[in-house]
């Protein structure tokens, strides 16, 4: 009732770092070579609160772009899983009127680049050619495979924040399936 034809994610304090409930919703990843975008309406003033497009593998090897604030400035940022938690690769900063934004990720083999758009036609790259081996199952064991979708957290600390999804589309580039 909210927000009319968006799907709303509560943040929860609980983060994909643990093996635990958490507030994400993911779709297998399909191809070697896909492209994932999700539009986010997502307004925070504090920066433990983030929502975005999750790529994950398992609770030790994931990458995170996501809309979150840091110095009271509305950022997007690429935030990477470690051993002992996550760090941030990069913190772009965005309009303070901000509030529907853009995310994608475009997977090409054993590599991965992130972007987003404040306007769903001029993509803004974040990152390139980030490490996409850091996701397969020869490097972070298992045998799930990776996925992709939408994720919210508060981490660690009680929030009562939303986020809402608009969609998400995901679309496999495979030449050996066309």
């Amino acid at each position: 009732n909210e927000k009319k034809n968006a799907l709303c994610i509560h943040l929860l304090p609980q983060t994909c770092s643990e093996k635990c409930n958490t507030s994400l919703i993911l779709r297998r990843q399909q191809h070697i070579n896909s492209e994932t975008t999700i539009s986010i309406n997502f307004i925070t003033t504090k920066e433990n609160e983030k929502a975005g497009l999750l790529i994950f593998q398992n609770e030790d090897h994931f990458y995170y772009l996501c809309k979150s604030v840091q110095n009271n400035q509305p950022v997007v940022q690429l935030v990477q899983s470690t051993k002992s938690g996550t760090r941030i690769i990069i913190t772009k900063e965005l309009p303070h009127d901000l509030i529907d934004l853009n995310l994608k990720i475009i997977t090409k083999e054993s590599s991965c680049s992130f972007f987003y758009s404040t306007n769903n036609n001029d993509w803004i790259l974040v990152a390139d050619n980030i490490d996409g081996k850091y996701l397969s199952t020869k490097e972070a064991g298992g045998f799930v495979g990776t996925m992709l979708g939408l994720y919210a957290s508060s981490n660690g600390i009680s929030s009562e924040n939303k986020a809402f999804f608009n969609w998400f589309h995901y679309k496999g580039n495979d030449e050996a399936l066309k």
